[in-house]
């Protein structure tokens, strides 16, 4: 008859393996969400709301030139972007937030995945 052996693992082994699948996951845990606005007074108006529920931590914003194709046509204007950090857990949250208030019919709404220091994620953790 074959003999079935069950691997247990240590209390160290466990220690490490969940030390190591926590720093995992704060590693993907941020993310930064690019958006377009038609001015720095609507990216203003939008960043503050998200601000102030707690949505986002932080907006870096920048006047920027864009090109683009619209309605058939190829089009150039003057538009204010925001990359946004917060965390992934937000995102839903956030898009439906700015989608509701942004006054562009397709608004520009992009989350990208971001890897931060521990210090600037327990930041982040701490004050969202």
């Amino acid at each position: 008859m074959p003999r079935l052996f069950l691997a247990i693992p240590l209390p160290w082994e466990v220690k490490q393996t969940l030390s190591e699948a926590a720093e995992q996951v704060k590693e993907i845990f941020m993310i930064f969400i690019y958006v377009t606005y038609p001015n720095f007074k609507t990216a203003r108006k939008i960043i503050r709301a998200l601000l102030e529920k707690r949505l986002v931590i932080c907006a870096n914003t920048f006047p920027v030139g864009s090109i683009y194709r619209w309605e058939d046509k190829i089009e150039e204007s003057k538009e204010t972007v925001s990359i946004l950090k917060t965390t992934k857990s937000n995102w839903e949250k956030v898009k439906k937030e700015i989608a509701k208030i942004h006054p562009y019919k397709i608004p520009c709404i992009v989350k990208i995945e971001a890897k931060a220091d521990k210090k600037y994620m327990n930041w982040i953790l701490k004050n969202l």
